[in-house]
């Protein structure tokens, strides 16, 4: 609305303002033990080494997002969530303080898994129970570290 002096209307514009998400530049998936703590490096996907004043925000507020020194990788540190579940972050990448500039724009998603560890000799058996919600069914897969031991 444009108004003249003594508070009539001059001009009335109508604007229909639709927000739009940056597109996604990459995704990133990682698979953490349920109920942990983690910190995790993203790859290098963009060159951060040679633009000062870089500044990464997170979709998350319980993440920290930092770039490492001298560096192209960002570090988050966060926590997951229950057994099966996906946390998924929006990272945006800006190249200087007042974020005007926008580099990059990434997702990730950091899976929650529920892990068994054990040690068990050669030639015993060992039995475990994984116990996993079941409201949908799933498969499962298991991954040992020594995959020609497991039967």
């Amino acid at each position: 609305m444009i108004m003249v002096p003594g508070g009539q209307v001059f001009r009335r514009f109508e604007l229909l303002v639709v927000p739009q998400m940056a597109p996604i530049d990459g995704i990133f998936r990682y698979f953490e033990p349920s109920e942990s703590h983690y910190t995790i490096g993203l790859p290098p996907f963009c060159n951060l080494i040679d633009k000062p004043g870089i500044s990464v925000v997170v979709s998350d507020p319980e993440v920290i997002a930092d770039t490492l020194s001298d560096t192209s990788v960002i570090a988050l540190k966060g926590r997951v969530g229950d057994t099966m579940t996906c946390q998924g972050l929006t990272v945006f990448v800006y190249g200087e303080q007042f974020k005007t500039d926008l580099i990059a724009t990434v997702r990730v998603e950091v899976h929650s898994r529920q892990v068994i560890y054990t040690k068990a000799k050669i030639g015993y058996q060992s039995q475990h129970t994984l116990s996993l919600p079941t409201e949908t069914g799933k498969q499962i897969r298991v991954f040992p570290n020594k995959p020609n031991i497991v039967y």
